[in-house]
């Protein structure tokens, strides 16, 4: 079975400082945010492994938007984020 997932956030940061006219750098630190979106959660067993198989492939924090949060609490416990939905 083939996956793949819906968004892929990067963010590059670059750390330095200015003291007496000199400019330290400290280096950069990257973070990739992965998003699963879901309509709904049919399987929260299928999700929860579905998402441990993308962390096998690719490091990153790995969030899930979906209208229902009810498992907001059970997704964190296994070290993936919930995305808070609000419809307009």
């Amino acid at each position: 079975m083939i996956y793949f997932r819906d968004n892929v956030i990067e963010q590059l940061h670059h750390y330095s400082i200015n003291y007496e006219e000199q400019n330290y750098s400290f280096g950069y630190i990257n973070r990739t945010i992965f998003v699963e979106v879901k309509t709904e959660i049919r399987s929260l067993g299928e999700l929860i492994r579905q998402i441990n198989q993308y962390k096998t492939y690719q490091k990153g924090d790995y969030y899930v938007l979906c209208p229902d949060n009810k498992y907001k609490d059970l997704l964190q416990e296994q070290g993936i984020y919930s995305i808070d939905y609000k419809q307009y």
